[in-house]
């Protein structure tokens, strides 16, 4: 389901969370836990170790690694490991892996699509670093909770993707697993900031709202317009405005955790300058096929660049 972003685009501000980070608060559950079991005497078995991305998790010998979980739609990864209590992973479990290349939102595109509206972001602190955390409620064909973090990959490598998850009356499994991502390390990269960053938030807003007063003006102008020489003048001016959005994003200086959504967005930024620089050839031509094929693009463009605002609202740069 689509989700319009033009809430977003009009109240784009600073520090942006949509929650306050969050440092250490899975990170206190897990020394609870590893304080309880030294203290009780009892001698622990030997946990396991799973690879997955650019983390390293050790998970309790109650769990096991498994072959078949649930089905949740859209959760597509790679490199996808299942950890479950006891190998059973119907129920409760931990699915981990890398978004695939191309993925430009910290959330798996096909599970986005099929949320009603943005999960709050949340920046969770481990004693090895930070990730996103996203509580998703509501995903079409499963009745549990699905408890997300997101640890970014370096330049060229996917984020990594660890999802928590549990059916109804599972909530003990689920704190478990959510317990063994706070103990995760990572496999020798560094550590980027998550913290919004409050100047390049200021420029972005500054950019992005000129660009969405213009869009709501010059498009209900092009709706409304009567005469092809009309179209092709709305649409014009509807071109240079992307183009000049699209420069002035390419030359801030840009936190490395948002490089890869801002490469999105600038290219949807050109996509949607070319779709109208071809409606303006369209509202020229004889063939009303032509004309509709430009309508679509157009279309087409401009949901790209509201998808790819909603990937900036994922990294915090949103009001609650």
């Amino acid at each position: 389901m689509h989700r319009s972003t033009r809430g977003f685009l009009l109240s784009f501000a600073v520090p942006l969370f949509a929650a306050a980070a969050v440092v250490g608060y899975l990170a206190g559950h897990h020394r609870h836990e590893a304080s309880a079991n030294s203290s009780s005497g009892a001698p622990s078995a030997k946990a396991g170790i799973a690879s997955v991305g650019d983390v390293l998790l050790e998970y309790p010998a109650a769990w096991r690694r498994a072959a078949v979980g649930p089905s949740i739609t859209g959760l597509e990864l790679e490199h996808r490991v299942l950890l479950a209590p006891g190998g059973s992973a119907q129920q409760a479990g931990l699915i981990g892996g890398v978004l695939p290349a191309g993925e430009a939102s910290p959330i798996p595109s096909g599970l986005l699509s099929g949320l009603k509206d943005l999960p709050r972001t949340e920046v969770v602190g481990f004693p090895a670093g930070q990730a996103y955390r996203y509580d998703l409620m509501g995903l079409p064909g499963y009745r549990g909770s699905v408890e997300l973090f997101v640890v970014p990959g370096q330049v060229n490598a996917g984020d990594t993707v660890l999802a928590c998850y549990a059916s109804g009356g599972f909530e003990g499994e689920q704190r478990q697993c959510s317990q063994i991502v706070a103990g995760l390390s990572l496999s020798g990269q560094s550590q980027y900031d998550l913290t919004p960053d409050v100047a390049y938030a200021h420029s972005l807003r500054a950019v992005m709202e000129l660009l969405d007063h213009e869009r709501l003006v010059l498009r209900h102008e092009l709706a409304h317009a009567s005469s092809q020489s009309a179209v092709a003048q709305m649409a014009s001016v509807l071109a240079s405005r992307f183009s000049v959005a699209a420069s002035a994003l390419a030359a801030l200086e840009t936190p490395a955790v948002a490089q890869s959504v801002e490469h999105a967005l600038v290219v949807s930024l050109l996509q949607a300058q070319n779709a109208y620089k071809t409606l303006v050839v369209a509202s020229d031509s004889s063939r009303s096929s032509a004309y509709r094929d430009a309508s679509a693009g157009v279309e087409k463009a401009e949901s790209a660049v509201d998808g790819a605002l909603e990937s900036f609202a994922l990294l915090g740069y949103s009001q609650s």
